[in-house]
């Protein structure tokens, strides 16, 4: 056969590290390429088979699909096997289907690790590959190949004709004995470009053991992908193996690539003497636990060459680590203890760090920043929480509804496709961000030593990650307003450096990455002291240029300029003295970078300066986000107390760098110390930094207050930093402030609507018969008096706990530093509104500050042109709505739609997507580029009216509690389409209330709560919507509203419909709406269904007078609502909805007073069996029994009935049992689980052929297979068919070999057989993966007695003793073994 192995393209599309996450795939990149040992190996076997194979290893090759395929081209191929891995399955799977077009007379196979039969399922239907290759098939890939075996694989089985292909899957057995594995055919790989970041290359992998039998299963890929018993080589076929990869292939860096590599420490040990014999000089690295390291190991392993260890530490939360999903054996003391060691002994450690265990905490993430901090690891990798298909974790993230995308593409370890019930995914994303952020500062303080610059980003990253974890930000606020000294008096906002203007150009073509603008003005000395810093920068010179603006300097700063030799290009442009506003403009017209970084003449940049603007910028390549770096005080200057204050939180009037949110700055921190924008969006402004502000203060905050109106994202970045080389005295300082205030008014003249919530303009005016000079001066006397004490004398005194020198800046200076300069700045104002011509224009014009929109109405349309025409033709034709964007976003449409959107203007933002995303996708694609305060999603299918959008945004605006309002939406006939969405309680089903009824009916024309709205007309609070994860794109185009809604009201958020916001909705235009209804309603209820409170109809319906009954016709629900009329049918109602009520709040006591009212409930057979279902789920058996036998009163009911009869056969009554099955036979005779209590009480009866005859009956009328199947087999020992039995059992076991009851009936059956041979793998196997089953060990140990396996059955016996010395029989069991050994003795020595 001719056989084609391909480890499938990635890096061109999806880079992927396949081999990692177990083999399930990992992000990857071209600094990370590991050799495909699993091809690699299935190579060799195949070649020692005389098989033909070609295996090609694309990505390190270089090649995408197109040349595999060209690869490919000219060749007769029998069997072709690609690799897919989870992250990249789509992408695979397409690869795999072009294959099959490609070849259709070969075989087409998959290779993955993945085991989940959904996934399985779907990629086989996605590829149309004939198998997937999913087990250990290493060796037994040839006869796979031939067709001889199907052990290990998957497939779609055609099956009978008319029905639709069946999924098989047969688990096939791992490889017990790795020590028959062959070498891997390393020849057919490319192993010059293998490359591990940790070693550099080229590097070999190998792969010594297999199984993780730790409890971290219950999230790790590990344990599901290679199974919970550990196999292993030994270390003298593991040596074999490196003098293979050494001496032949010349490679000495080695990727030991197992779970847990040291697990046998004593196997470690004889390989680590054996590679110190054999000569070799390796450098290898390998993944490991701290439990699994002793002193020694490691000791042996230096000698041997290990230079890098990968321990899995998961959290710094101790509590965490011994939680079943953390690190159980990991303790920190291990963990300081191989720090220590590692260190002396020169092997670098790297911790596995995971965000997002289910049971961690944000304060949980502070304490892995801690762990970090102080064991100060060499590298670290942080990954965020992965529910793989398999894992417990994937399970119960399912029923718990943590699972936010089920989109294979987010499961590559750096997405975040789930949250936690303590961190949401924004918690995720921020913990990573600032474990990384950590580290990097780490990193950066060991290589260039503790500086005060670096200690102080240290000490400000820590206080901003305790804020974010603590929610400190408001606390604070709030205690500083508290505490404020002069409140009568103006808070200017936090200061700036600042910049000018001129008009447009086109910009000309970028030559470098970024160009630094410095204006500068007779400042010779200190601008040297920054060129030079410029020259140790770690950027490379010819990436960036500097250009120096001189405005005008009387002494030599332009010849120096002219004469300095710098090492990257520098250029001086010179005009006449205008400011540095004017200067900073004429270098951003003149700049040919990319990016401008604007900087000063005083700001001394550190060497990573440079790198971390350019690797921003390469980030975010967006021209809407610009960076703020940090700026410190240089390591020169005395800093202080003043100093101090005036970048402190308690002034900031400098620089406020505590206000940064979240990793961003508004447009008040638009500092020109050190900022980067794209150019091409300065060159669009029609002014640059405005010419009218003659003084360095709000100039900067006016240009970025126009940029943030156009969307830019300030981003702030405490790794790049600059020194301010600028001592700041008082005096100066206020001088500063009073001109500050006039530049105030001059801001505020521009911009109105910031003159009372930012500039404080009016508190200025309304305090200036308290100011003026004389003030001033007192104050500035006093703080010169206050400053006299030497504050270091002061730091010997102790005030408590608090060092006194503290206490005193805090309580003394700083109070009267906040009084002088907020004296000075209001003194300011009112002399620029005295002495200007013309009043500031009042605040109540003002526009909302940070957001540009009051709403951002998003559109998602796939054709239907005339209905997106009309809906936005009517939105423009509405004159009285608040400020608004429109955000169109087209997927993919084919009926003139994209032509039509290319030609609208105005704020219409259009989106073009290259297919049809679906619905959820286009609102998150819409949400992602809106810039309005509040996200209105609406259909293209929707006419608004007007005062529709006002409704809606006035009744967030005022109830700060509400974060979603709904509209009432009209069919064309002027009846309701929409008024609220209702749960049934009979169906679980949402649907909307009082469809069809008059649009002036009282019940749609009152404001009320639900738990969910429509998404064709929805208004969503912004931070809101972002913070419960968006729309679950999982839906397809059903639901996703329904399911955002919920989630939303999860938060303790309110949900509210205005009926004064009328929409008509021309429901359901876009072509294919209800395609995937089926799999929306499956997954809704998947999410949901387990909470069954959700239900709400009733309580609707009362409120308005009224209650919904429902009726059944040939199969179909139909519903009707119909009036109260008696005050005792209220009163029946009313315990429905009371029940509904204590549910919504799961109030399970008064749930169940409710219920006890058994008898006054409703005669609504409906209404009885959802409250009979409502005792089951809150386990009250007595009360589920009560409703039912009103049920049955009314008429026959299948679960009625199989409910008396459970509980009867359960407490004996076998003949009322018996009556209740009779009678659930008569009404459905194919109830699956009425049969199978039939056979239990035939069983009980003695009646066996009667139980077998019911138990058949359960199986084939689907009741549990595994209940039917194992009565089947009860039933065949009882008439002594132990031969049929034993297939049984043997069948449930195989199915479920975890189930301990199958185990021992198969015992039974195999005992009365003897079939110890066949008994003894199947138990072997349920112990190796329930190792605590004590009883089913010692079944075992008998077993290998009776198979005279001595030695086996004595370890079996050690492993009981270990775990409880008392266990019954285990001295009889030691005797029987001890008998039996000296014979064995015995054998041997013959």
């Amino acid at each position: 056969m001719r056989i084609a192995l391909i480890n499938s393209p990635s890096l061109s599309v999806r880079p992927v590290s396949r081999s990692m996450a177990g083999g399930l795939g990992f992000d990857g990149s071209e600094g990370m390429l590991l050799p495909p040992l699993d091809l690699a190996i299935m190579a060799a076997t195949l070649l020692q088979a005389g098989e033909t194979v070609d295996l090609i290893d694309a990505d390190p090759l270089g090649l995408d699909a197109a040349a595999v395929y060209a690869r490919l081209e000219g060749h007769h191929w029998d069997f072709v096997v690609a690799t897919v891995s989870l992250p990249t399955l789509e992408q695979d799977a397409a690869f795999l289907a072009e294959l099959r077009r490609r070849h259709p007379s070969a075989r087409i196979a998959g290779k993955t690790l993945v085991r989940d039969h959904g996934v399985l399922k779907a990629l086989l239907e996605r590829s149309t590959a004939d198998l997937v290759i999913h087990g250990e098939v290493d060796l037994t890939i040839t006869d796979i190949a031939h067709g001889r075996s199907t052990g290990g694989t998957a497939w779609l089985d055609a099956g009978a004709s008319g029905a639709g292909p069946s999924f098989q899957f047969d688990e096939g057995s791992p490889v017990e004995d790795l020590n028959q594995l062959p070498f891997p055919a390393r020849d057919l790989l490319p192993n010059e470009q293998y490359i591990y970041p940790l070693l550099g290359t080229p590097v070999a992998t190998l792969q010594t053991s297999r199984g993780c039998p730790y409890p971290c299963g219950y999230y790790c890929p590990y344990p599901l992908v290679e199974g919970v018993k550990w196999r292993s080589q030994t270390p003298e076929r593991i040596v074999a193996e490196l003098k293979d990869v050494v001496e032949r292939q010349g490679i000495t860096k080695i990727y030991f690539r197992d779970a847990t590599f040291t697990l046998n420490q004593g196997r470690i040990v004889r390989l680590c003497d054996l590679i110190i014999a054999s000569g070799w000089r390796l450098e290898w690295v390998c993944e490991t636990r701290v439990d699994c390291l002793g002193d020694a190991v490691l000791e042996k392993m230096r000698a041997a060459g290990c230079v890098g260890l990968l321990v899995g530490v998961e959290t710094g939360d101790e509590q965490v680590m011994h939680l079943r999903e953390g690190k159980k054996g990991l303790t920190v003391p291990m963990l300081a203890h191989l720090r220590e060691y590692t260190f002396r002994l020169g092997i670098r450690l790297h911790f596995l760090l995971i965000v997002g265990l289910p049971q961690e905490t944000r304060e949980s993430l502070v304490a892995t920043y801690d762990l970090i901090q102080r064991y100060k690891p060499d590298t670290i990798g942080v990954t965020i929480i992965t529910p793989y298909p398999g894992t417990p974790l994937h399970t119960e993230g399912l029923r718990e509804g943590w699972i936010d995308s089920q989109q294979w593409k987010d499961y590559g370890g750096h997405q975040i496709p789930m949250h936690t019930p303590n961190l949401t995914r924004a918690d995720m994303e921020a913990g990573k961000r600032f474990l990384e952020e950590g580290f990097a500062l780490l990193q950066k303080r060991q290589v260039g030593g503790h500086s005060k610059p670096l200690e102080a980003m240290a000490q400000q990253h820590y206080e901003r990650l305790l804020r974010w974890a603590y929610r400190l930000d408001g606390p604070v606020a709030q205690l500083r307003d508290v505490l404020a000294l002069a409140p009568g008096l103006p808070k200017p906002a936090k200061q700036v450096l600042s910049v000018a203007s001129n008009p447009r150009e086109a910009p000309s073509p970028a030559r470098f990455a970024l160009s630094v603008v410095i204006p500068t003005y007779n400042r010779r000395a200190i601008l040297r002291k920054t060129l030079l810093a410029f020259m140790s920068q770690t950027c490379a010179p010819e990436k960036f240029e500097v250009i120096v603006v001189d405005d005008g300097s009387t002494d030599d700063t332009v010849a120096m300029v002219r004469q300095f030799s710098a090492s990257f290009p520098l250029r001086i442009l010179t005009a006449e003295h205008a400011g540095a506003n004017a200067a900073r403009n004429l270098g951003i017209r003149a700049a040919q970078g990319r990016v401008v970084v604007i900087t000063g003449d005083d700001m001394i940049p550190e060497p990573s300066f440079l790198d971390a603007h350019a690797m921003f910028h390469e980030r975010y390549p967006s021209e809407l986000d610009a960076m703020l770096g940090f700026i410190d005080w240089s390591p020169e200057l005395t800093v202080t107390p003043f100093m101090k204050f005036i970048v402190s939180p308690e002034g900031g009037q400098q620089f406020a760098f505590h206000e940064v949110r979240e990793g961003k700055a508004d447009f008040r921190l638009f500092y020109t110390s050190n900022l980067s924008v794209k150019r091409d969006l300065l060159l669009k402004q029609p002014v640059l930094f405005d010419p009218d502000f003659t003084y360095p203060a709000y100039d900067d905050v006016e240009l970025g207050y126009r940029l943030s109106t156009q969307g830019l994202e300030l981003h702030y970045n405490a790794m790049a930093v600059t020194c301010h080389h600028h001592e700041i005295a008082l005096a100066g300082f206020v001088q500063r402030q009073r001109k500050a205030g006039h530049m105030a008014v001059v801001l505020a003249r521009k911009h109105p609507e910031l003159s009372r919530t930012l500039l404080k303009i009016d508190d200025a005016l309304a305090v200036r018969d308290a100011l003026g000079e004389d003030r001033i001066t007192r104050l500035l006397h006093v703080a010169r008096e206050l400053e006299k004490p030497d504050l270091q004398q002061l730091a010997l005194i102790r005030s408590g706990a608090e060092r006194f020198d503290r206490t005193y800046l805090q309580r003394v200076l700083y109070p009267v530093y906040q009084t002088l300069l907020q004296s000075a700045y209001a003194w300011g104002i009112c002399e620029a509104v005295e002495q200007g011509a013309g009043s500031i224009p009042p605040a109540t014009t003002c526009k909302p500050l940070p957001l540009r929109f009051k709403a951002s109405i998003i559109i998602p349309v796939f054709n239907k042109l005339e209905l997106t025409r009309q809906c936005l033709t009517t939105l423009a034709s509405l004159t009285t709505m608040p400020e608004y964007e429109v955000i169109v976003v087209d997927n993919a449409s084919t009926d003139g739609t994209a032509e039509f959107l290319a030609e609208l203007g105005g704020d219409v933002q259009v989106i073009s997507n290259p297919e049809n995303y679906g619905f959820a996708v286009a609102c998150n694609q819409g949400a992602n580029a809106a810039r309005g305060e509040f996200l209105l999603f609406l259909n293209n299918d929707t006419i608004p009216t007007d005062g529709w959008l006002n409704a809606l945004v006035d009744e967030v605006e005022r109830h700060p509690d509400v974060a979603v309002a709904g509209s009432k939406l009209l069919y064309e006939d002027g009846t309701i389409q929409h008024a609220g969405v209702a749960f049934s309680r009979t169906m679980f089903a949402p649907y909307h209330i009082y469809q069809k009824l008059p649009a002036d009916s009282p019940m749609v024309n009152r404001r009320r709560e639900f738990q969910c709205v429509t998404g064709a007309c929805m208004l969503v609070r912004r931070d809101v919507f972002e913070q419960v994860g968006r729309f679950d794109e999982g839906f397809k185009n059903g639901f996703e509203d329904v399911d955002l809604c919920l989630k939303i009201r999860e938060r303790g958020w309110r949900i509210v419909y205005r009926p004064d916001s009328v929409v008509y909705h021309l429901e359901s235009q876009t072509p294919g709406r209800k395609k995937h209804e089926t799999d929306n309603a499956r997954r809704l209820r998947e999410r949901w269904a387990h909470k069954w409170w959700i239900s709400d109809e009733d309580g609707l319906y009362l409120s308005d007078g009224l209650y919904c009954q429902v009726r059944t016709d040939k199969g179909m629900f139909y519903t009707q609502i119909k009036p109260l009329i008696s005050v005792s049918d209220r009163t029946a109602w009313q315990c429905v909805v009371d029940t509904q009520s204590a549910a919504k709040s799961q109030d399970f006591a008064r749930i169940k007073i409710h219920l006890n009212a058994v008898d006054q409930w409703p005669s609504d057979v409906w209404v009885l069996r959802w409250a009979a279902w409502v005792c089951r789920w809150i386990k009250a058996p007595a009360l589920e029994l009560s409703f039912w036998k009103r049920v049955l009163a009314m008429e026959p009911d299948e679960d009625g009935y199989h409910a008396l009869a459970k509980n009867a056969l359960e407490e004996g009554r076998l003949d009322e049992a018996e009556h209740c099955l009779n009678e659930l036979r008569s009404c459905s005779p194919k109830h699956g689980d009425g049969w199978l209590l039939s056979g239990i009480l035939a069983m009980q009866r003695n009646r066996l052929a009667e139980a077998k005859t019911a138990f058949e009956h359960a199986g084939a009328y689907g009741a549990d297979r595994r209940k039917a199947q194992l009565g089947l087999g009860m039933a065949a020992m009882g008439l002594t068919e132990s031969a049929d039995a034993w297939e049984l059992f043997l069948a449930v076991a195989t199915d479920h070999p975890d189930d301990a009851e199958t185990l021992h009936w198969l015992l039974r059956a195999g005992t009365v057989l003897q079939r110890w041979e066949h008994l003894e793998p199947v138990l072997s196997r349920y112990v190796s993966r329930n190792p605590g089953d004590l009883s089913l060990r010692f079944a075992l140990a008998g077993v290998f007695l009776r198979l005279t396996r001595w030695a086996d059955a004595r370890r079996e016996h050690d492993s009981i003793r270990m775990l409880d010395p008392a266990f019954d029989g285990l001295s009889e069991l030691a005797s029987a073994i001890d008998e039996n050994e000296p014979a064995l003795t015995h054998h041997h020595g013959a």
